[in-house]
């Protein structure tokens, strides 16, 4: 199964480790991961202002859809 993170952008479900609020508690850590990561080359920004952020194995995405609407995603059975 896939996760579809916005802009056309699909990742195997089984890569993905975890969906963070950006927003949410303890965003100083969050900027911190998203920093690091950027400067090592790891992240892709799908949107100019993102809301979540999703690590995978390989990579970390920035996306314009909410935790709750990927998390939704991520259970949905077909």
């Amino acid at each position: 199964m896939f996760l579809h993170l916005g802009q056309d952008v699909m990742v195997p479900l089984e890569d993905v480790v975890s969906i963070v609020n950006l927003a949410g508690v303890g965003t100083s850590d969050n900027e911190l991961l998203v920093k690091t990561a950027t400067e090592q080359g790891f992240v892709i920004q799908l949107s100019e202002d993102p809301i979540s952020c999703i690590v995978t194995t390989s990579r970390i995405y920035l996306s314009p859809i909410s935790v709750q609407t990927l998390q939704k995603r991520a259970l949905r059975r077909y």
